[in-house]
């Protein structure tokens, strides 16, 4: 048995160049967590981006969404024109004739086009620019500024629009001039 005296323990003399063990790892755990802070900042700004992207993408698909709803209710307003002077020549042909078949086709047109959103413009009493064009003016002093005299083509409105104005005689009375005196 060999025992060994003394309380201090030296520390062996590595060679000179080399590090201790305990140092490497320490020195090479540093390494990995700068390596992983850098990592991390990475994935964070690649996230972001994603998000951005997606973000982009969804207000991309819910523009167009939009647009084709615009376009259908464009293309859905031609065909609705397109067939306003058939209503239009019937009900004058109702007005010369009590046909009951003419009044039955008067009937259906009409109910197709309360189907798909159509909806005439009433012309009531005052004469109303967003829904109207003026085609005659009058000047009737019994009747108040701005009021409607006559109808001459039903307007009508559809998807929240005007399909078509209504054409009316409107009541603007002449200004009077008056001259300057000197």
């Amino acid at each position: 048995m060999i025992f060994v005296s003394g309380g201090s323990k030296k520390k062996a003399k590595r060679p000179e160049g080399k590090k201790s063990p305990l140092k490497a790892l320490k020195g090479k755990i540093r390494v990995l967590e700068g390596e992983m802070e850098k990592r991390e900042k990475e994935f964070g700004e690649l996230k972001e981006i994603l998000q951005r992207v997606q973000a982009d993408y969804e207000n991309a698909m819910k523009r167009k969404e939009k647009e084709t709803e615009i376009e259908k209710k464009r293309a859905e307003a031609e065909i609705l024109k397109a067939f306003l002077p058939v209503l239009d020549s019937v009900e004058q042909a109702l007005k010369h004739s009590q046909d009951s078949g003419l009044k039955e086709l008067h009937s259906q047109l009409l109910n197709a086009f309360r189907q798909c959103g159509v909806s005439e413009i009433n012309c009531g009493e005052k004469f109303n620019p967003d829904e109207m064009d003026c085609v005659l003016r009058a000047s009737d002093s019994e009747k108040p500024e701005g009021a409607v005299l006559e109808e001459f083509q039903k307007g009508y409105r559809f998807g929240g629009g005007i399909l078509r104005p209504a054409k009316v005689k409107a009541n603007f009375p002449e200004e009077k001039k008056q001259g300057k005196e000197k």
